[in-house]
């Protein structure tokens, strides 16, 4: 048996891994500081923090919440309620959109 076409085929897959690996650049800091987008439904709500599918974001100064196109207080939003959450780097919520808030 000649061994010739399997060192051809384990050279390939070699050169393969190489090429996709140089083309893949690494994971840097700055993209652990983008924000992390989640969607579903309000799971918990405090005036401390949000939860929407199993993701929970802290309430502080910098958190926006709207409903609709517009601006509404976190005592509107409610569990059950479908919504999007963003999250910093740090667990702080940024933005919190929910549907159908009633204020």
């Amino acid at each position: 048996m000649d061994k010739k076409p399997l060192w051809r085929y384990v050279a390939v897959g070699l050169v393969s891994t190489a090429i996709v690996m140089l083309e893949s650049p690494p994971r840097t800091c700055a993209d652990a500081s983008t924000p992390q987008q989640y969607s579903g439904t309000v799971d918990f709500v405090s005036d401390s923090a949000v939860e929407v599918n199993g993701h929970r974001g802290l309430i502080g100064p910098k958190t926006i919440v709207i409903s609709d196109r517009r601006s509404v207080s976190l005592t509107s939003v409610h569990t059950g309620m479908q919504a999007e959450l963003e999250v910093d780097s740090d667990g702080q919520a940024l933005l919190l959109k929910v549907q159908g808030a009633i204020e």
